[in-house]
């Protein structure tokens, strides 16, 4: 009946490449933990691991996603 409506598919989320710069106005980034994927703010990547301010875990920098464009 509905066949014109079909569901938005979102992308998947691209990791933390290692050649990645955040600019000035920073990067967001989104934690990697399947039960959180709560956002982080970050303006540099000189670090190795960051914790999650919502679920306290560390991860990797490569492990975390970049936040999708709005």
């Amino acid at each position: 009946m509905f066949g014109w409506f079909k569901k938005r598919k979102t992308p998947p989320l691209e990791r933390v490449p290692k050649w990645c710069h955040p600019g000035k106005a920073g990067k967001s980034l989104l934690c990697p933990e399947p039960d959180c994927n709560s956002p982080a703010h970050v303006y540099h990547f000189q670090w190795s691991a960051l914790v999650c301010q919502y679920c306290g875990k560390t991860n990797d920098k490569y492990d975390w996603y970049l936040a999708p464009k709005v």
